[in-house]
C-alpha cells in the first residue's frame, strides 16, 4: 500500500486536495495501520477503534452525528525504547489548493511535499538526512485522458536522484531525469515518490528540486523528447542545505525610499539592505509574505511576491505598487509564515505617507530606448511619451536606437534630472505586457532598465516569449548584454534571407567591425529547459542576439532576435536503436559552446539561479556567440545526432533558421553503409535546401547532391548531381584492356541563377565525372566543369598499383565576369614525399608559381614516426622570386626582388613566402569567389 492519503473537497470538480503522506527521513518511523471513519467517532477512541458498517459519514442527517466529516487515524508501532533513548514517529499533512489553476495553462498540476531543510552532523562534513525523498502529487485537470506523458526531475548542483539505489551524478536542470506514464485519465493522480542524495558544500544555500511535466504524446514528441511547447505542468521545490563553512547572510532591510507616494498609479518603492540573495529565495518558497499595513490598523493589503523585483548582487530592490491607497500612513512588513522558524521582517525606514498631492504624482512613459552615439560609443537611455515623439528624433536615424521598450514605465532620476533607471512591470499574462525591439514579449513579471556607471543594464524578472510566434524564450531572471561606453555594440545586421551581414562593408549605417560585439539575451541554462518544435524540427535554444533584418537598399526592415541553437537530427533516424554508440556532440561541434558552459557551471555551482550581473559578467567573458556559428570540429566516427545552428529567427513571428553542417548518418537497413554528406537547410525569406552525400558499399561509391530554392514559395532546382564508381576491374572500352571505365557520372549547378539571369553571361554549369583506369596499373578520377563564364578540370586520387601519389591536379580558368587562371597539383608518395604547388593568373595582371615539397619519417617507424625532416618553397611572382628552406630546427630564406637585391635570412623576416600560403597547405581551402554568383572555389592541394 502507498504510504500516502488525500482527499478531494468536490470529487466532480476538485479545487482543494489534503493529504497525509510519509515524512521522508530515516529518523522518522511512518505508520504502521490506518483507519477510515467519522471524525467524531475516531476522535472520541483513543485505540482499538472498532468501524461501523452501518455509519455513512457523507450523509448529513446519519442520526449518531448529523454531520458529514470524514477523517483517517494513523497508527504507529514504536517497538521497545531503551533507556534515555529516543525514537521519531511522524506523517506530512497539508492541503494543496486549485482554486486558481486555469487548464488552459496548466493540465497537470503537481503538488510537492519534502523536508524543507536538512541537518548537519557534528563535524559538519555530511547531512544527517541526507538520504532523502520527496513526493509528488500529479493531478490531470486536462478534459482529456493524456496517453503520454513525463515527468522531468531538474536538479541543482549537491542533490542527485537515487536511481534504484544507486546515487546518479549526471542529472542537471538541462539533463533531467525523466519518468514517463501511460494513460492519464481525466481527474486521475499519479504519486511520484523521488529518492535523493544531498552533498555537504562550503556555502549554505537554497536548493531548488524543479518538477516539469510534458505531454510526449505527439510524433514531434517521438522518443520522449521534452517540447517546451508541450510543458504542461511544473512546480518548484527549495530545500536548505546548511554548509560546512559558510551560513547564508542575514537578511536586513536598512532602508526605504521615497518617504512620500501618491494614492494611485503605477509607483515604485525601493529598498536596500543585506542579504537579499537569502530573502528572494525565502519569498520563491513561500517563507515570507510580503503585506502593506495602515499605522492606524485600519487595514492591511496583501502583495503578490512578484511585484517585488531584488538585485541580489546589489542587495537593492524594487517594490510597484499598483493598488490604489487611502491617504495615510504605511509601514512595509515581510511577514514570516509558521512553519519557517523565521522572524518578521520590519523596521521604522519602511514607513512612508501616502498622499493625493498631484505634485507627488509619478510620470509614466510609453517607449524607452537605449541608444548608440559617438565614435567611441556612448549609450544613454531615453524615455518618450509617445510614438510621434520618438519618430520626431529617431524616425530618419533608426541605427542610432539599439533598444526600444513598449508599454508603460516608470522613471528614476538623479540629482541632476538624468534619467538613470527605467521600470516596467506585468502582473499577469494580461497587464502591461511590454515588448523589447518589436520581437520579445515581457510578461508577469518586471524589467529594470539602468545606467550603472558608464554602463547600460537591462534585467529581466519575468517570462519572455518571441513576439507573435509567443514561443518560450525563459521564464525567471535573465538579462541582455552590459553596454559599456566605448566598446562597439551593435545589432546583427540580416538581409531578407536570413543570411548574416557580418563581414560585409556596404551596408551602410549597419556595418559592423572587427570588435564589434552582439547583444545576448543571458539566462542561466546549460541547454534549456525544453525542446522548440519550429519548422517540423526540433531545436533546443540555448541564448539569443538581437538583430535587425535590412533590404538590398540599406533600410530597415524589421528589428529580429536570433537565438543560437541545437538542431536535433532524430528525423532523420527511423530506427533509434540504430544510434548506440553514436555521438551526439563532438561530430557535431556542439562542445565548442557546451565546453564553455561547463566552465561556468564550475564558476557557480547553481547557475540557473545566479545574479544577474554574474551571468552577464562570466558569460561576457567566456562565450563568443558570434562564434558558435563556425564550422563543425571533425567527427570521431560515431553518428550525427545534432548540429549547431546559428540563426533561429523571430521577428513578429517565426522567420525561419539557418544551418549547415558536415553530417553522418547511421545504417537504414541491415549491411547498408553509413552516410557522410552535408545538410544545408535555410528557411529563411527566398528559402532552399541542399543535401549532399556520399556512401561506400563494398563494392561501390554512390554520391548525390542536390538542391532546391523557392522563388515566391514555389520550389525550383538549383543543382543536381549523381556519381557512380569504385567498380574493380571496370569495364574495358578498346577492346585491348588498356583502358577502362570504373564509375561516372554527372549533372548541372547554377539552375536557379540561370532562370532568373540578371547578368549578360548565364551561369549553369554543367558537371562531367569519369572514374578510369590504364592498364590496370594507374588509375584516377576526373571531374569537368564546362559553363559559359569558364571551364575547370580537375584530377584527384590518382593510385599507382593502388598506391596513391596524386591527391589533387586542377585547372581552372575564368573569362566572364573577370579573367582568372589557376593550375595547381598535390602530390603524396607513400606518406613519406609530399608536395603541391600553384600557378595563378588574375584580371589585373597579377601572376604567381609556388611550390612546396616536403620529407617526413614514415609514421610506422618507432619513435621518429611522423617527424618532418626536410621542406623547400620555390616561388616567383610580378614582384619577386624567393626560395626557402626547412631542415629540422633551420628555417632560412633567400629573395630577390627583380630590379633589386638579394635579402637572406628567417623567411618570415624577409618576407619569402607565397601570397597564397593556404594554396600549398594540405587541406580544403577556398581559392576564388565569383563576384557575381558567388560561388567559391575549394581545393584540395
Amino acid at each position: 500500500m502507498e504510504m500516502l492519503f488525500f482527499a478531494y473537497n468536490d470529487l466532480s470538480a476538485p479545487t482543494i486536495t489534503a493529504y497525509s503522506l510519509k515524512v521522508g527521513s530515516d529518523l522518522y518511523k511512518d505508520h504502521e495501520e490506518v483507519i477510515f471513519g467519522h471524525w467524531n467517532n475516531l476522535a472520541s477512541t483513543v485505540f482499538e477503534y472498532k468501524a461501523d458498517s452501518n455509519m455513512n459519514f457523507t450523509n448529513t442527517q446519519n442520526t449518531k452525528y448529523l454531520t458529514a466529516d470524514s477523517a483517517y487515524a494513523l497508527y504507529y508501532d514504536l517497538g521497545t525504547m531503551a533507556k534515555d533513548s529516543k525514537v521519531g514517529a511522524g506523517t506530512i499533512y497539508g492541503v494543496y489548493s486549485h482554486a486558481d489553476i486555469d487548464p488552459q495553462e496548466a493540465k497537470v498540476t503537481v503538488d510537492i511535499s519534502g523536508p524543507k531543510r536538512l541537518t548537519l552532523d557534528g563535524e559538519r562534513k555530511e547531512y544527517t538526512d541526507g538520504s532523502f525523498n520527496i513526493t509528488a502529487l500529479l493531478n490531470n485537470f486536462d478534459s482529456n485522458t493524456l496517453k503520454h506523458i513525463a515527468l522531468a526531475v531538474r536538479t541543482p548542483d549537491g542533490i542527485n536522484p537515487v536511481i534504484n539505489g544507486k546515487i546518479e551524478e549526471d542529472y542537471s536542470y538541462s539533463d533531467s531525469y525523466t519518468i514517463k506514464y501511460e494513460n492519464f485519465l481525466v481527474g486521475q493522480i499519479h504519486t511520484a515518490v523521488i529518492n535523493f542524495n544531498a552533498e555537504v558544500q562550503p556555502e549554505s544555500q537554497y536548493r531548488k528540486i524543479i518538477l516539469d511535466v510534458y505531454d510526449i504524446s505527439g510524433n514531434e514528441a517521438t522518443g520522449g523528447k521534452l517540447l517546451s511547447q508541450n510543458l504542461i505542468g511544473t512546480a518548484e521545490h527549495y530545500i536548505y542545505c546548511p554548509g560546512g563553512v559558510v551560513d547564508l547572510p542575514e537578511v536586513s532591510i536598512l532602508s526605504g525610499s521615497p518617504n512620500m507616494i501618491y494614492h494611485e498609479g503605477t509607483r515604485y518603492y525601493y529598498l536596500s539592505g543585506t542579504g537579499f540573495s537569502t530573502l528572494e529565495t525565502q519569498l520563491d518558497k513561500g517563507d515570507y509574505s510580503i503585506f502593506l499595513q495602515r499605522t492606524d490598523g485600519l487595514s492591511s493589503y496583501s502583495i503578490d511576491k512578484d511585484k517585488l523585483n531584488i538585485n541580489a548582487t546589489e542587495n537593492t530592490a524594487n517594490l510597484l505598487l499598483d493598488l490604489k491607497l487611502p491617504v495615510g500612513q504605511y509601514q512595509l512588513l515581510f511577514e514570516a509564515s509558521g512553519t519557517s522558524g523565521l522572524e518578521d521582517i520590519t523596521s521604522p525606514t519602511l514607513g512612508f505617507l501616502v498622499t493625493d498631492d498631484a505634485g507627488q504624482k509619478n510620470t509614466t512613459y510609453g517607449l524607452v530606448t537605449v541608444t548608440k552615439t559617438g565614435n567611441s560609443p556612448k549609450y544613454n537611455i531615453e524615455v518618450f511619451e509617445s510614438e510621434t515623439k520618438y519618430k520626431e528624433k529617431y524616425g530618419s536615424k533608426p541605427h542610432e536606437v539599439l533598444l526600444i521598450f513598449r508599454g508603460e514605465f516608470t522613471t528614476k532620476e538623479d540629482a541632476e534630472k538624468n534619467i538613470i533607471q527605467v521600470e516596467g512591470a506585468s502582473t499577469s499574462k494580461n497587464d502591461n505586457v511590454m515588448t523589447l525591439n518589436n520581437s520579445i514579449d515581457i510578461q508577469e513579471g518586471s524589467v529594470v532598465i539602468r545606467k550603472d556607471g558608464d554602463t547600460v543594464k537591462v534585467d529581466f524578472n519575468a517570462k519572455l516569449y518571441t513576439t507573435g510566434a509567443r514561443s518560450l524564450i525563459w521564464s525567471g531572471s535573465s538579462c541582455l548584454t552590459g553596454l559599456k561606453d566605448g566598446k562597439d555594440f551593435a545589432l546583427i545586421p540580416y538581409n531578407k534571407n536570413g543570411e548574416r551581414l557580418i563581414d560585409e562593408k556596404d551596408i551602410g549605417n549597419y556595418t559592423i567591425g572587427e570588435e564589434t560585439k552582439p547583444i545576448t539575451i543571458i539566462w542561466g541554462s546549460m541547454g534549456g529547459r525544453g525542446l522548440q518544435a519550429l519548422a517540423g524540427m526540433l531545436l533546443n535554444m540555448e541564448f539569443g542576439n538581437l538583430g535587425v533584418q535590412i533590404d538590398g537598399s540599406n533600410k530597415e526592415i524589421r528589428r529580429v532576435v536570433s537565438f543560437g541553437a541545437e538542431l536535433d537530427l532524430g528525423f532523420l533516424f527511423p530506427d533509434p536503436s540504430q544510434l548506440e554508440g553514436g555521438d551526439s556532440s563532438d561530430s557535431s561541434g556542439i562542445n565548442d559552446y557546451l565546453s564553455l558552459l561547463v566552465d561556468l557551471a564550475i564558476k557557480i555551482p547553481d547557475i540557473a539561479d545566479a545574479p544577474t550581473d554574474t551571468l552577464r559578467e562570466l558569460f561576457e567573458s567566456t562565450v563568443n556567440t558570434i562564434a558558435y556559428g563556425g564550422k563543425p570540429e571533425d567527427d570521431d566516427g560515431g553518428v550525427t545526432l545534432a548540429i549547431r545552428v546559428p540563426d533561429v529567427i523571430f521577428g513578429g513571428a517565426f522567420l525561419g533558421f539557418i544551418c549547415s553542417a558536415e553530417v553522418k548518418l547511421p545504417p537504414y537497413v541491415d549491411g547498408f553503409p553509413e552516410l557522410e554528406g552535408k545538410l544545408v537547410i535555410k528557411t529563411v525569406g527566398d528559402w532552399s535546401m541542399a543535401a549532399e552525400g556520399k556512401v561506400s558499399f563494398t563494392s561501390m561509391v554512390l554520391e548525390a547532391k542536390l538542391g532546391i530554392k523557392s522563388y515566391n514559395g514555389i520550389p525550383i532546382p538549383d543543382n543536381f548531381y549523381l556519381f557512380v564508381g569504385g567498380f574493380s576491374p571496370g569495364i574495358n572500352v578498346d577492346g585491348f584492356g588498356v583502358l577502362w571505365i570504373m564509375g561516372g557520372g554527372g549533372g548541372l549547378e547554377e539552375i536557379y541563377d540561370t532562370i532568373f539571369c540578371s547578368g549578360e553571361v548565364p551561369p549553369l554549369t554543367l558537371l562531367l565525372s569519369v572514374q578510369a583506369s590504364i592498364l590496370q596499373v594507374f588509375e584516377a578520377r576526373a571531374d569537368l566543369s564546362l559553363s559559359l563564364r569558364g571551364i575547370g578540370l580537375e584530377l584527384s586520387d590518382g593510385r599507382i598499383l593502388k598506391v596513391k601519389v596524386i591527391d589533387s591536379m586542377k585547372l581552372k580558368l575564368d573569362w566572364y565576369p573577370e579573367f582568372y587562371f589557376l593550375a595547381s597539383v598535390s602530390l603524396g608518395i607513400l606518406d613519406v614525399i609530399n608536395g603541391s604547388g600553384y600557378i595563378v593568373v588574375e584580371h589585373d595582371g597579377f601572376f604567381e608559381f609556388a611550390a612546396k615539397a616536403s620529407v617526413q619519417i614514415p609514421d610506422d617507424v618507432p619513435a621518429f614516426g611522423g617527424i618532418n625532416v626536410a621542406t623547400i618553397n620555390l616561388g616567383a611572382n610580378a614582384t619577386r622570386i624567393y626560395g626557402t628552406a626547412e631542415v629540422l630546427l633551420l628555417n632560412l630564406g633567400v629573395v630577390y626582388y627583380w630590379g633589386g637585391d638579394f635579402e637572406f635570412g628567417e623567411k618570415d623576416e624577409i618576407g619569402a613566402g607565397p601570397t597564397y600560403p593556404e594554396l600549398l597547405e594540405f587541406q580544403e581551402s577556398p581559392v576564388y569567389v565569383d563576384p557575381d554568383t558567388g560561388e567559391i572555389l575549394y581545393m584540395l592541394v
